[in-house]
């Protein structure tokens, strides 16, 4: 049994084609998914909640602030000493971390699918963490982790913690992983890094540049430094890569 097709090195070696058969077989053996009929589409649906998930490989990368992250910072930002200290002390502790593979819905859960889901009880886009954790619960899945959200902000591993985006409605972080509105501050379902719990911080500079790590939190929800957070999906696959078989092996 090999299990290595749900590492990032391998998806990232493979063609569409078989992307597309190993999702395939993620879809026969997690309850309740289907592959999108739409041909050129990589995205998983989960049917009794009509959400688009997409699928990210495992994956070892370098989180916290990392020294090229900092390197970065000092060029393009300027930051002096002091800032940059500040910074640091407000991120995670830097380390080899790996998450993954899971599915995470495609898109933060908007306000028409929160009220959709939660029979009306929720109807905006950036619910309390306890309330996204709850509708989370409800339809068998969970909050990712810090590590997970770190991961996929690095688009797995390879970005830097200071990206610029488009603007206006372009304003996107890119995604290998097909992910989108990376931008925005998201609730995290723990604090796995060992350090502050609860929410994604996209921390914005006069340039409007998103320092993009996955470890600028704010200390708890309701603190008057959270801002409105979107939620988004996630299920774990470690169970399916304990089974995997893929087609054509024993």
């Amino acid at each position: 049994m090999r299990e290595s097709w749900f590492d990032l090195s391998e998806w990232q070696r493979m063609a569409y084609g078989e992307r597309r058969v190993r999702l395939e077989h993620i879809a026969l053996s997690v309850v309740g998914f289907s592959m999108r009929s739409e041909t050129a589409s990589l995205c998983l649906v989960h049917t009794p909640s009509d959400l688009a998930f997409s699928f990210v490989p495992r994956a070892t990368f370098e989180a916290g602030l990392t020294e090229h992250d900092v390197a970065v910072l000092q060029t393009m930002l300027g930051l002096c000493d002091h800032d940059l200290a500040e910074i640091a002390r407000a991120c995670a502790p830097r380390a080899r971390r790996t998450a993954g593979p899971l599915l995470l819905t495609t898109r933060p859960l908007s306000s028409d699918d929160n009220a959709r889901l939660s029979a009306g009880a929720c109807d905006h886009d950036t619910p309390a963490r306890s309330v996204a954790r709850e509708l989370a619960a409800r339809s068998g899945f969970r909050l990712p982790t810090d590590v997970e959200v770190e991961l996929v902000r690095r688009d797995g591993g390879s970005r830097s913690f200071f990206v610029e985006l488009g603007d206006g409605p372009a304003r996107e972080l890119r995604s290998s992983f097909g992910l989108k509105r990376l931008h925005l501050a998201e609730w995290t379902d723990d604090h796995a890094s060992g350090w502050r719990p609860g929410v994604y911080l996209p921390l914005q500079s006069d340039d409007e540049i998103p320092l993009t790590l996955a470890a600028l939190r704010a200390e708890a929800e309701g603190s008057e430094d959270v801002p409105d957070c979107v939620a988004r999906w996630a299920v774990d696959l470690t169970d399916v890569v304990r089974q995997a078989s893929p087609i054509g092996e024993a």
